[in-house]
């Protein structure tokens, strides 16, 4: 019992470490999509991206793990696959293409009241007190930072962004069940196969400008490619599979921290101190959500003393 119950805590310990990887990123990847954006279009790029990494993928499974699909999960995979990548990444570049780099970021960082509550709906999870106080305190930080860009850039920009929280939320409930059947690997790379094939009726109406492909371009294509999308893809897997939905969701709320960063060293965009106020502000909400399940039960505790009080 010992020692399967410092197995865990390893495991965790490591999703933790691998979750945080992923953050970092993704938090850089928006700046880098806005990069590429310069020569190709949305789903061009998207198409491209998935497709360095699904070849990525399959050989490094060819190589480390040849477990089969039954042929009654390929549609769960097939659809989980498509909301993941194809219709998240289709919202999500197009909303880029017409918001600021910061105000994109920040919708995403919705995500985890959207995947609680459909975690909630679909799987009937318990939602700690804690949980909510975590969202709360998260959202005042996303409000802090947002500030008057809100207002900034097209409509339909963030009407696609919002599009992408939903086809995530998707990703996750479809995605919640394989975890019993299925390695990080295999699924990583069946979800990216499908993603990216579902990508092809619509490439006839992309574009890609050729003469704008330079060094800096590609070198940010392999970017998201293989870092954001190859490893992205499967340590996010794994750290879903280890921690529950809200903690996994909740991390990605450090994305904008990252992506102010850069896009401040790397785009120019103003960095203010109403954003750096709530950098820190998101970060204290992650960490209070965090806090191991005995913990956390002693809080809801308190909180629920002081509420009879």
């Amino acid at each position: 019992m010992q020692i399967g119950g410092k197995i865990m805590k390893t495991k965790k310990a490591l999703a933790y470490i691998t979750l945080i990887g992923v953050v970092v990123a993704w938090g850089i990847s928006f700046v880098s999509i806005k990069v590429v954006l310069d020569a190709f279009s949305p789903v061009a790029m998207a198409f491209v991206r998935f497709f360095i990494a699904t070849v990525t993928l399959i050989i490094i499974k060819q190589f480390t793990n040849k477990e089969k699909v039954n042929k009654e999960d390929y549609g769960r995979l097939a659809v989980s696959g498509i909301f993941a990548i194809t219709l998240y990444f289709f919202f999500e570049n197009n909303g880029i293409l017409r918001v600021s780099a910061n105000s994109a970021s920040i919708i995403v960082a919705t995500l985890p009241v959207a995947a609680i509550i459909a975690d909630k709906i679909f799987y009937k999870t318990k939602i700690s007190r804690l949980s909510v106080i975590s969202i709360i305190v998260s959202i005042f930080g996303i409000y802090l930072v947002i500030g008057k860009d809100v207002v900034g850039g097209s409509l339909s920009g963030y009407f696609y962004m919002f599009g992408s929280v939903i086809a995530w939320c998707g990703y996750l409930i479809i995605t919640k069940p394989l975890f019993k059947k299925y390695s990080n690997i295999t699924i990583t790379t069946y979800q990216s196969i499908f993603g990216t094939l579902a990508f092809i009726p619509l490439l006839p109406f992309e574009t890609i400008n050729f003469q704008m492909i330079n060094g800096n371009i590609i070198l940010n294509l392999l970017f998201l490619a293989l870092i954001c999308s190859s490893f992205g893809n499967f340590g996010y897997n794994f750290a879903f599979k280890e921690l529950d939905v809200g903690i996994s969701t909740l991390f990605l709320n450090l994305c904008p921290v990252v992506t102010f960063i850069f896009s401040f060293f790397i785009l120019g965009e103003t960095l203010r101190f109403s954003q750096i106020i709530g950098s820190i502000i998101i970060i204290a909400a992650v960490y209070i959500a965090t806090k191991p399940p005995k913990v956390q039960s002693e809080l809801d505790d308190n909180i629920k003393k002081a509420d009879l009080n």
